[in-house]
């Protein structure tokens, strides 16, 4: 399920949990997909808009999910998974 549906769905008081592979623990911390080497911009872009994090992104669609995991590094994966967790929650009171 990717970031946007799941948003979609929180909005309706479900929350579910994301299953990981370990490869981009920042990535899926936000719960966005990964397809292959790269993320969708829009699906991105979403993600960071809801708990506020700015970052310069490369031109393009399909982003390098390498470059972005290395501009997520200064926070936390922990605490981007539980502020995203708590933003998707409270999308459903």
């Amino acid at each position: 399920m990717d970031y946007i549906t799941r948003r979609s769905v929180a909005t309706q008081g479900v929350v579910g949990i994301w299953i990981t592979s370990g490869r981009n623990p920042f990535l899926e911390a936000l719960g966005v997909r990964v397809s292959g080497d790269s993320i969708d911009r829009t699906e991105l872009t979403t993600a960071l808009s809801d708990l506020e994090i700015s970052l310069e992104l490369p031109a393009g669609e399909k982003l390098p999910a390498e470059l972005v995991e290395r501009a997520l590094i200064t926070h936390a994966a922990c605490e981007l998974k539980t502020r995203m967790v708590h933003f998707l929650k409270g999308l459903g009171r």
